[in-house]
């Protein structure tokens, strides 16, 4: 029984000491959030690898490729594709796997289209719809846009 009792307490402490090894590790992979920075462009399509990308085309007429934050944004860009936004940006410090590390990127954080900011047009639909809904209703626009 004393046998048992060791074991469990070994286990215990091995799994919490692992887990604290996975939270430290993952502290050193969070995001490192470099600058914020605003555009003027349209969406004129998305591109995947790894990830979506949204392609932007900027008021100097240069096309440029973003990773897309969460929260709808990319809906939101797809359903405003070929209209001019003002577009939000971070320049982060990412860890990336698929890229064996981190990498500096540039990040769609917000975006707006008149008064209709991302942030407050996703709140709003996620309200009438479901993860499920949303789903099948925008992501056909994302395959569209490519």
């Amino acid at each position: 029984m004393k046998n048992v009792i060791a074991i469990s307490a070994v286990l215990v402490l091995t799994l919490g000491a692992t887990s604290f090894a996975q939270q430290k590790k993952a502290d050193n992979q969070k995001d490192i959030i470099k600058a914020t920075r605003w555009l003027s462009g349209t969406v004129t399509g998305f591109e995947t690898g790894d990830y979506l990308h949204a392609l932007v085309k900027d008021s100097k007429g240069q096309e440029r490729s973003f990773f897309i934050g969460g929260g709808g944004t990319d809906y939101f860009l797809a359903l405003h594709k070929g209209k001019k936004l003002r577009i939000s940006y971070q320049v982060v410090s990412s860890y990336i796997h698929e890229a064996g590390g981190r990498q500096e990127i540039e990040r769609i954080n917000s975006a707006k289209f008149g008064n209709l900011e991302s942030g407050a047009w996703w709140k709003a639909q996620r309200k009438k719809y479901s993860f499920e809904e949303l789903d099948k209703k925008y992501t056909p626009l994302i395959y569209k846009a490519k």
